[in-house]
């Protein structure tokens, strides 16, 4: 493989790695997850299902076909779950260990991006500094990271994957391309397919941002096969898990999600002006600080610097198939966000008074959402007793009586209870026949779908999500003193399977 002149090294600065802006950013991700981990519930249906297909497939014994409720479950790639099994086989089965993957994939894209900035512009070292600040004292992103989710550890499989990508096609080197290969397929297996757009761009623009001073060289053979590597864990995965888990989850993990996200009927149709809000709210703080305004007057000028064509890439192409696919939600822009506060930080950069600003504003950003935070997990602990509810479920099943949701379930009592059966989902009219086919069962329903004689004896009772959820015997619709109607409100059991 030929090699090159390689990329004279980013000059040394006295900030080092341990520069105000870099532990404030690492300090921000740090405090609001501790408080996370110390005052907040999982919350349903997300988080609660997610834990559930884990642990399905952590009982089961099975590692590669996702499970929930009894079903194969083809919406997500298995990395986040791989990694919470990780931690269970060393710290046994909790929910610390996964609510601490968001952090830690948060941490490590600081540092990624930090360093990719450093190659980027090696005569602008506050850009290094600054960009990580900027997108960890984002608001949104700050939040957003104490999930358990999949999108920021995704961003932080695709910084690893940028910063390899732009060493590998300086150097050439084919250990630079292996280290690609494994960050992207890192990154394909956190979000899928959808990785594949944020990795090619930048690929596919190297003639636009390559540096000045390397000659062309022969890039393409060894990026196609470090691409081909990259997508082979996945393509490994998805025709292990089909072959285990029949036709029509084939059908659907193979061809239906791809066809069906962008047409919308998965989930969250919504128009290509839905994004439009979003462009000021998720950038908050910055959205309102004045130099950010000033700034971007010189925005246009951005597509003169070779350097900032490696990010405007996969921002363009990110942007155009984001707005072209219906199924949209809002997380689905985290990676854009992320790109965007990179340039933002080369923009703002030269002026070291804007360092100064940004280090109070993020550090008032970070300590408003903690106290957010807190208030917000406090009022909330008494509307999601999980463990309760679960423990409740879980007695029933240890009894041998079959248990049924008046709803549409989506796992979310299973981690809590560490259910090994499933709970039947029921529709409102079809609790009559089910309760007459299992006289011996037990039903779970929330108020709203319920109407009770004052002679119903509930089994349990429990305030959830702000209004009573019961768990009552068959006999008591069948003896006629139970009834279960159709809410009067729309539906609110929480977001499709996809997200």
């Amino acid at each position: 493989m030929q090699r090159d002149a390689p990329v004279p090294p980013a000059p040394s600065n006295n900030s080092g790695f341990a520069s105000p802006e870099l532990r404030l950013a690492c300090g921000l991700i740090i405090a609001l997850a501790a408080v996370s981990m110390a005052l907040r519930p999982l919350l349903p249906v997300d988080e609660t299902r997610y834990l559930a297909v884990a642990w399905e497939m952590w009982w089961r014994g099975g590692f590669v076909l996702p499970w929930l409720n009894g079903q194969p479950y083809h919406h997500k790639p298995p990395l986040l779950f791989w990694l919470i099994h990780a931690g269970w086989a060393v710290g046994g089965v909790g929910e610390t260990w996964p609510r601490l993957i968001g952090p830690l994939s948060a941490l490590l894209t600081v540092l990624s991006l930090r360093q990719l900035m450093r190659r980027l512009w090696p005569q602008q070292p506050g850009a290094a500094e600054l960009a990580p600040l900027l997108l960890f004292g984002s608001a949104y992103l700050l939040a957003y990271q104490i999930g358990v989710m999949f999108d920021v550890l995704m961003l932080a499989a695709l910084s690893l994957s940028w910063l390899s990508l732009h060493v590998a096609l300086c150097r050439n080197r084919a250990s630079d391309w292996l280290l690609f290969a494994l960050a992207g397929a890192v990154a394909l297996l956190a979000k899928g397919p959808v990785a594949l757009m944020y990795l090619l761009a930048p690929m596919l623009a190297w003639p636009l941002w390559r540096p000045s001073e390397l000659p062309a060289g022969q890039r393409w053979p060894a990026a196609v096969l470090a691409l081909i590597l990259a997508t082979l864990p996945l393509l490994w995965w998805a025709l292990a898990a089909s072959a285990r888990g029949g036709d029509a989850f084939r059908e659907a993990l193979l061809f239906g999600q791809t066809l069906d996200r962008v047409s919308g009927t998965m989930g969250h149709p919504r128009h290509c002006w839905f994004f439009l809000p979003f462009i000021l709210l998720l950038p908050l703080p910055w959205s309102l600080w004045p130099p950010v305004w000033r700034a971007l007057r010189r925005a246009p000028a951005l597509l003169y610097e070779r350097p900032a064509r490696f990010l405007l890439a996969p921002l363009l192409l990110g942007t155009v198939i984001h707005l072209g696919v219906a199924g949209k939600q809002v997380h689905y822009l985290i990676p854009l966000l992320a790109l965007s506060m990179l340039l933002l930080a080369r923009l703002l950069a030269s002026s070291s008074r804007v360092l100064a600003q940004a280090r109070a504003i993020a550090a008032i950003t970070g300590l408003l959402l903690a106290g957010t935070l807190a208030a917000v997990s406090l009022s909330l602990r008494p509307h999601y007793p999980m463990a309760a509810i679960g423990a409740a479920l879980a007695s029933q099943q240890e009894q041998g009586r079959p248990l049924a949701y008046i709803g549409r379930y989506q796992g979310e009592f299973h981690y809590a209870g560490r259910l090994q059966s499933p709970l039947t989902g029921l529709a409102p009219a079809a609790v009559a026949e089910w309760a007459r086919l299992h006289p011996d069962g037990r039903l779970l329903v929330r108020a709203k779908r319920l109407r009770l004689d004052s002679t119903s004896t509930p089994i349990a009772q429990f305030e959830y999500k702000r209004q009573p959820l019961y768990l009552l015997a068959s006999t008591e619709f069948i003896a006629g003193r139970a009834h279960a109607v159709e809410p009067a409100d729309p539906p609110d059991e929480g977001s499709d399977p996809i997200d």
